[in-house]
């Protein structure tokens, strides 16, 4: 009996180890050139060489009981990894940066999918972009 139990414990603890690492943790496969829809949280693998993770979305667009000279953007996070590298890239929706551009990849933000207004805003759960990654 009790080697029973120990047996049943080693094997429960092995099984929580393995499905408790980081592999868990899934991509969507994408591809060069092709725009895809992503939101914070977002993990994808490019060409089997890259893994992105959108890290944040950041909204920094005007309040709405504000009078501003700019209406604001959303920039967001990225992450970029390749062979254990890891290279940081902050995505702006108005600027393009591409002398930051990580492994000479090009980051291009295409628009939100997605529309608000003072009078109806969209919870941030709810935010969806486009984006589209080129070979430089």
């Amino acid at each position: 009996m009790k080697k029973a139990l120990f047996s049943l414990a080693i094997v429960t603890i092995i099984s929580c180890l393995i499905s408790c690492g980081k592999d868990g943790e899934s991509c969507t496969d994408i591809m060069f050139d092709e725009t895809f829809t992503y939101q914070e949280g977002d993990i994808f693998c490019l060409n089997g060489e890259y893994e992105i993770t959108v890290k944040s979305v950041n909204d920094e667009r005007c309040p709405c009981d504000v009078i501003c000279v700019w209406e604001g953007e959303f920039t967001f996070d990225i992450e970029v990894e390749k062979e254990g590298e890891i290279k940081s890239y902050l995505l702006h929706e108005a600027v393009i940066n591409e002398e930051d551009w990580p492994f000479d990849l090009g980051i291009h933000y295409i628009g939100r999918l997605f529309e608000d207004d003072c009078d109806n805003p969209v919870p941030v759960d709810d935010y969806r972009f486009e984006m589209m990654i080129s070979e430089n």
